[in-house]
């Protein structure tokens, strides 16, 4: 299912040549020795945005393709789930309880890499550590009625103990004798059920709750608000036109409503990884929302970083999930285009596989090595990190640790944090979205922008973590 190179797409060629799927011939292979003489198109001809939307499956249908992919639950006892939070509650008299939508211990992503700093802290601040996670993975809200939505899966100071269902969580925490009390850090909802957070917010010992605005999921179930995954929509009001031809347009009805009914408890804050995402919340009018307080993940302060002070050709260089959203196709047809390596060389550093135009360096970041990201774009001295989002980040590691490696960015103005990160630095430009990448690229102002950044010695930068959920949860006030 994979695509060898940006110019064919083997989903496309095998549903347009419904002859080569049948004969289970690989589509790349035929195409070579005998498609392209036949006059077969290696990809759809109106694009990939209308082969994205040809290929456009309804919710529903996503949801059931992932539960085809199901992995057996690992069932835990309300007994044995009483004894291990009674363990740690005894160890630390103070819980803090994470509703997240994945193991942030298997996975590697901004909100995992958060989660991850914030047990740690809590470890080094004698706190227990209680993670709620879908046992099975959703692209929306779990509903309350189905049964197969319904687990949990439980992790208690970074130990996954099984799969549990909503009422024994309850139950558990309920019943815990010797817990003083404890708070909740919602970093996600996807995948769950808000009702079963509502309970858990209820009970009587819950002290604080705060809720990340990570993404836009507060906004919309299709949290990068990509209106039938193709064009970025703004988060219209939920009654338009623009939501009515979007696949995720009647979930999102009663995904605000039913998020609007959790958020109706007292005591919620939400809590906004940058200015940016604070400002964009305030003027979106869909969902009434309890204050915002802004905590940026961390800060940056100026440092010199070392430079070769040789010329040569441009090193390029895509960061991160190699996902369309995030500006990968972009980038590759860019390394396509500009595949001259006198002039431009091409890096991707994460988990993207850019075939002969793009050099991969395979990149995970962790609470274990937090600067990993940094020292491999530092490593191979790259003057442009390309971030060409197809909507808004609320915050990005990956903008930072650009910057932090002494290299300058290249983003749009859908880009949301990013593209103010840059203004606020000036390390980079924020072009329109619809700019023609391959001409800029081959413009003066490129060239001067990787004059300039090469010329610089204080150009880097050094990057100052926050607190995060503990630093609030832990004050003398919350104490």
């Amino acid at each position: 299912g994979r695509n060898p190179n940006p110019e064919f797409s083997s989903a496309y060629y095998l549903a347009a040549n419904p002859d080569v799927a049948q004969a289970g011939l690989n589509p790349f292979w035929h195409y070579i020795v005998a498609g392209r003489n036949e006059g077969r198109a290696p990809t759809n001809p109106g694009g990939e945005k209308l082969e994205t939307l040809s290929a456009l499956a309804t919710l529903e249908a996503d949801v059931a393709d992932w539960k085809a992919r199901a992995v057996d639950p690992d069932p835990v006892g309300l007994t044995d789930l009483k004894n291990a939070l009674a363990t740690a509650a005894r160890a630390h008299q103070h819980l803090i309880v994470t509703i997240s939508h994945d193991n942030y211990r298997a996975h590697s992503g901004g909100v995992q890499l958060c989660i991850q700093f914030e047990e740690a802290m809590a470890r080094r601040d004698g706190v227990g550590f209680v993670n709620f996670h879908p046992h099975q993975p959703l692209m929306r809200l779990a509903k309350p009625d189905a049964e197969d939505e319904r687990l949990l899966t439980v992790m208690v100071d970074g130990e996954a103990l099984g799969t549990v269902t909503p009422e024994d969580a309850v139950k558990a925490l309920r019943d815990l004798r010797s817990l003083r009390q404890f708070d909740v850090v919602i970093h996600s909802l996807l995948g769950h059920s808000p009702e079963f957070v509502g309970r858990l917010l209820d009970l009587k010992r819950r002290n604080r709750a705060l809720l990340w605005a990570h993404d836009q999921f507060l906004l919309c179930p299709n949290y990068l608000l990509q209106r039938n995954a193709i064009t970025y929509c703004d988060a219209p009001p939920p009654d338009s036109q623009a939501c009515g031809i979007c696949k995720f347009g009647a979930e999102r009805r009663s995904h605000l409503a039913r998020l609007e009914t959790l958020l109706a408890r007292p005591g919620i804050e939400i809590i906004s990884p940058s200015h940016w995402e604070t400002q964009f919340l305030s003027r979106k009018k869909t969902i009434a929302l309890p204050p915002v307080t802004t905590l940026p993940h961390a800060t940056l302060s100026k440092r010199r970083v070392s430079r070769s002070g040789k010329d040569g050709p441009v090193r390029i260089a895509f960061a991160g999930a190699a996902m369309r959203f995030k500006g990968w196709t972009d980038f590759l047809r860019l390394s396509e285009d500009l595949r001259d390596p006198d002039t431009h060389r091409f890096f991707s550093f994460g988990s993207g596989e850019g075939g002969s135009t793009v050099k991969s360096r395979p990149v995970t970041v962790s609470q274990d090595d937090e600067d990993k990201m940094c020292r491999a774009l530092e490593k191979e001295d790259i003057d442009i990190v390309l971030m060409w989002a197809h909507g808004p980040e609320t915050f990005s590691f990956v903008g930072h640790e650009a910057l932090m490696a002494g290299a300058v960015i290249v983003t749009n103005d859908r880009t949301g944090n990013v593209a103010a990160l840059v203004r606020d630095t000036g390390r980079g430009v924020v072009l329109d979205f619809d700019t023609d990448l391959e001409e800029w690229f081959r413009s003066d102002a490129c060239t001067e922008l990787v004059r300039m950044r090469r010329a610089t010695r204080d150009t880097g930068f050094a990057l100052t973590r926050s607190g995060k959920s503990v630093s609030l949860l832990l004050t003398k006030e919350s104490a």
